[in-house]
């Protein structure tokens, strides 16, 4: 991501009610807890049996591997163990700007959004009645290559990296998947839910070893219909990596975990969306015979 300087950016995302994790509440509100945050850690924390075996020698390797200065070497080398093969099969990709991705924050500043890492569904696997009528919200690019509808991202920065400047980055492209998960959640549900507090989307963070993984959710803040959202921020675990082997394995197996909470929950959400125009459309040609 392309920002002003990190202070700057807090700025951008408070006056735009999108609260980074440990944000103090003026009002002195504390700040909110999904409502499925049991849950989520509970699925978390499953063991996967792709770790099971005798990782040893991998660990060894991904400790090496941490020492590089290069973020770029970390991308290549570290983040595949970190995935596993398992992971594979989501659609993912990074390092792209997210050119058609309607901003959350003033637009008159310029704030390029272009995530390290991004997982989301093929573009057809959306009902073009659906894509039309949520647009820029879950459509993040003009090249229909890139997956649609993210609610999972990942942040890596190089040992010496700021940390505080890439939580805020996956702050704004938390909300952002937060907003979008919403906005199909409305769809086939006629369009006037409410912000439930349930997260649906997660981002990580990873920097010197130590992964990071968020969950973030909508609320609105008041009752009333129509009422601005504000968008939330949680860490729901945190891993040194490079400290143990046990840690490695509970590092991996989350962050294995967190991207598949991520798919199964955009796949359920398209499908019935998908649904929805479908028995609309029967519906429609019932009433013409």
């Amino acid at each position: 991501m392309s920002t002003p300087h990190h202070k700057d950016l807090e700025r951008l995302l408070i006056d735009e009610n999108i609260f980074p994790e440990g944000h103090h509440h003026p009002n002195g509100h504390p700040t909110p807890k999904p409502r499925n945050l049991e849950q989520l850690l509970e699925d978390l924390s499953v063991e996967r049996y792709d770790m099971r075996g005798d990782s040893t020698a991998e660990f060894r390797t991904f400790q090496q591997l941490n020492n590089s200065v290069s973020r770029s070497t970390i991308m290549r080398r570290v983040i595949p163990i970190l995935e596993g093969l398992a992971g594979t099969d989501i659609m993912n990709d990074g390092d792209i700007e997210l050119d058609n991705l309607a901003p959350l924050v003033d637009e008159d500043i310029e704030v390029i959004l272009q995530p390290d890492y991004f997982d989301g569904a093929p573009f057809a696997t959306v009902d073009k009645q659906v894509r039309d009528a949520l647009g820029a919200i879950i459509i993040p690019s003009t090249d229909i290559r890139v997956p649609v509808a993210p609610n999972f991202f990942l942040e890596v920065r190089r040992p010496s990296g700021n940390a505080v400047t890439t939580k805020l980055e996956a702050c704004y492209y938390g909300a952002c998947g937060a907003r979008l998960m919403n906005a199909i959640q409305n769809y086939f549900d006629g369009g006037d839910l409410p912000y439930t507090d349930y997260a649906h989307c997660f981002s990580a963070t990873y920097i010197n070893g130590l992964l990071k993984i968020y969950a973030h959710f909508t609320t609105a803040w008041d009752s009333a219909v129509g009422a601005s959202p504000e968008y939330h921020m949680v860490e729901l675990k945190a891993f040194n990596m490079t400290s143990s082997h046990e840690d490695f394995i509970a590092g991996c197996d989350a962050f294995r975990n967190a991207r598949d909470m991520a798919a199964k929950f955009r796949n359920c959400f398209i499908a019935r969306a998908n649904e929805d125009v479908y028995e609309c459309a029967c519906e429609q040609r019932c009433v013409r015979v």
